[in-house]
């Protein structure tokens, strides 16, 4: 809603009457008053409808979200008409869903921001160099053209206020897909406002709220009658049957309850606040870049942001085929499942030689992923290239769409010395300040052929395997002397994972993790506790079969829930600061000789650091497949500019 607008006329004719007429409707006012009826009074109407700001319901949440969408294509219409480029689909977004359709005038707006590469020196002298001025400079001629006014800055309207109010209120009551609804129109709105740092901002809260929907989606629903499960149910009947009461004392110590016995849902909440100067450069890590990528509600276009160490941030809005990409999931999960085929088949036959060529497989895959997701990175291949990869870490903070996809496989990716994933960027800035005020030590927890698949593949657990006070201990598959054996069953190993002593994990089977740590059991667990879970799964026929017997009585959402990608992203919700798993399935003897090198574990003494196991498990191997995706963030040193 504009404010104070001098001219009533200028407001008639700017409205589109279909939108203004919707979110009438939405509220339950007479479409009669719109008839002879000045938008200004129409607008009071809406305002009306919002309520004070002080308080907070459902309703209001989506009168603050609704006006301002309507606003945001108000003054987009206006803009498109003011620069000569309107369009027919740049306006019309409001009918046929949220931006479906090219907006000229967005696209132009994000493309022309500008990309500082900067010049490629020794280490050390990298931020001096841009800031260098050769001896003999010429200054440039002053321009003393008329400067280019900017029509969406001048426009008189209380549009960013309207969505903060939107994200305060969607925070409030955990909704938060509607609040990475109002972070996307937030960073539209500062991209036209000439605000880079703060859109580039945006985008990355927009991706934070979109990953916590996904999160929470999931583990309510896997929840089952833990007291936690029960007062999210509580807290979403509330807001459905009862809104009156989303502002009272009653809802505020239902809320207080849930964020002071989850953690999980306490650091979303924490995570989720706008800061304060949203304009500033926020320093990440040393020699950490991070590359967000965000899908924008029910279109095909993605806003992406790569963000420096020094905190400068970069954004662009691009459009990808989703037929493609969802193909491009499609097909990796098929991969894996003639991954395992060929192994328990050669495991079956004795044979070591594959038939399959994985090379030329893994080759064409990663290729047809190329020219699907390139678009997201493509603006950004000069800066990436210019910032000595071999010595920096590359954070994934992708969209769940992207999730599958192995794109730290691509080569424009695997030059960095570590490629990882994390939930959000605001998610890094928290670990961080955790990481620097407390350092994790205790014991470490192996779980091994649970299901006594391994026999003479299993690695040694003494000697290499223990640090100097490191304490280890083992779950595995017993045989007894007299041929009987026993297996541990899922219940002790949740229980184990759950001992707050244990601060590392490394799991060494067959199958997959879902057969040990199912994911409704991982939603349960609170694995603060826990810095570091490796995970390395392998195949045999014994296990093949297993899971073919598995799988035929199971649904569609109970293959999904136990994809990899969904459970690593699980474990890294609920507390684990680095989860490390292989996407393809490896041979027995693979996966024992990876273990061995991860040994002995960080802990309280004697054990690898996390680069030392970094490094382990992303060794050159022969087989294509051999290939590991690191969720978390390693040991990193505090923001630059700090002291």
């Amino acid at each position: 809603m504009s404010a104070n607008c001098p001219n009533n006329e200028y407001r008639i004719t700017s409205y589109d009457d279909e939108e203004m007429c919707s979110a009438l409707m939405h509220f339950g006012i007479p479409v009669g008053f719109r008839k002879k009826t000045s938008s200004v009074h129409i607008e009071g109407l809406l305002h009306f409808v919002t309520g004070s700001t002080a308080s907070i319901s459902p309703l209001q949440m989506e009168a603050h979200i609704m006006v301002s969408h309507t606003e945001f294509y108000r003054r987009l219409r206006t803009l498109g008409l003011t620069m000569g480029t309107a369009e027919p689909g740049v306006g019309d977004g409001f009918k046929k869903g949220l931006r479906e359709t090219e907006g000229k005038v967005l696209n132009h707006h994000w493309s022309i921001n500008p990309i500082r590469v900067p010049c490629q020196t020794s280490p050390g002298k990298h931020h001096a160099a841009e800031q260098r001025v050769p001896r003999n400079h010429v200054p440039p001629p002053v321009d003393c053209s008329t400067p280019v006014v900017n029509q969406w800055i001048d426009t008189n309207s209380n549009l960013e206020s309207l969505l903060l109010e939107g994200i305060r209120q969607a925070r409030h009551m955990f909704d938060y897909g509607k609040m990475r609804m109002c972070y996307e129109y937030l960073a539209h709105d500062l991209i036209l406002s000439n605000r880079p740092i703060a859109a580039g901002t945006a985008i990355e809260f927009s991706q934070a709220a979109s990953m916590y929907s996904f999160i929470g989606d999931i583990v309510t629903s896997l929840g089952g009658k833990t007291p936690e499960a029960t007062l999210v149910r509580l807290i979403n009947k509330m807001k459905l049957e009862t809104p009156h009461l989303v502002n009272t004392k009653a809802f505020g110590s239902v809320r207080d309850a849930l964020l002071e016995m989850s953690p999980m849902w306490r650091r979303f909440d924490q995570i989720g606040e706008w800061p304060r100067e949203s304009d500033k450069a926020d320093p990440l890590p040393a020699d950490m870049f991070t590359f967000t990528a965000v899908r924008e509600y029910s279109t095909s276009y993605f806003l992406v942001a790569l963000r420096r160490p020094d905190g400068d941030v970069y954004s662009r809005r691009v459009l990808l085929n989703l037929e493609d990409l969802r193909e491009c999931t499609s097909t990796i999960e098929s991969v894996k499942r003639l991954r395992k085929e060929d192994i328990a088949s050669r495991s079956l036959s004795g044979s070591k030689t594959s038939a399959i060529k994985w090379e030329e497989i893994m080759r064409s895959y990663l290729e047809r992923v190329r020219a699907v997701a390139s678009p997201l990175w493509g603006d950004f291949l000069p800066l990436l290239t210019s910032q000595r990869p071999s010595s920096c870490t590359l954070c994934l903070c992708l969209d769940p769409i992207l999730q599958p996809l192995p794109l730290e496989k691509l080569s424009e990716f695997s030059s960095f010395a570590v490629v990882c994933r994390e939930l959000s960027v605001p998610h890094i800035r928290h670990k961080t300040q955790l990481r620097n005020a407390k350092q994790l030590s205790g014991s470490s927890l192996f779980v091994i052929d649970p299901f006594g698949e391994y026999a003479a593949d299993t690695p040694p657990l003494s000697g290499e395997g223990r640090g100097k006070t490191n304490n280890i201990d083992v779950i595995t598959f017993q045989r007894e002397g007299n041929g009987a054996s026993s297996r541990p069953s899922l219940a002790y190993i949740r229980n184990a994972l759950a001992t707050k002593s244990y601060v590392n994990l490394l799991v060494n089977m067959c199958g997959s993790l879902a057969d040990i740590l199912q994911p409704k059991d991982v939603s349960q667990l609170h694995l603060d506790h826990m810095q570091i879970a490796i995970a390395f799964m392998g195949t045999k026929e014994t296990s093949y079969c297993r899971e073919q017997r598995n799988e035929a009585c199971k649904n569609a959402l109970n293959v999904f829930y136990e994809r990899q990608d969904v459970v690593s992203l699980l474990l890294l919700a609920r507390g684990v600061h680095l989860a490390i798993q292989n996407i393809f399935s490896l041979t027995a003897e693979e996966c024992s000789t990876l273990c061995k090198r991860c040994l002995p574990l960080p802990g309280s003494g004697g054990g690898k650091t996390m680069s030392d196991v970094l490094k382990a498990v992303g060794v050159d191997s022969e087989d294509p497949c051999s290939f590991f995706v690191i969720y978390g963030t390693s040991q990193i040193g505090k923001p630059k500019g700090t002291s």
